[in-house]
């Protein structure tokens, strides 16, 4: 039981930074006016959160 309850606790944690980590990563965009930067950051930032999502589990996210 005890396992269990770690990775739920593993998970919790998880989506609380993948969550913090967007609304930081939009309000960095808003803060930009140039579309071709922002393009780069939705990017860069869309392949740094699926290594997240993979290292969480999609499991925990659905």
């Amino acid at each position: 039981m005890q396992g269990i309850r770690i990775y739920l606790n593993f998970i919790k944690v998880c989506k609380l930074i993948v969550f913090n980590k967007l609304i930081n990563f939009y309000k960095f965009i808003i803060s930009f006016d140039s579309i071709n930067i922002s393009k780069f950051i939705i990017f860069y930032n869309y392949i740094n959160f699926n290594k997240l999502l993979i290292f969480c589990g999609f499991t925990s996210f659905y």
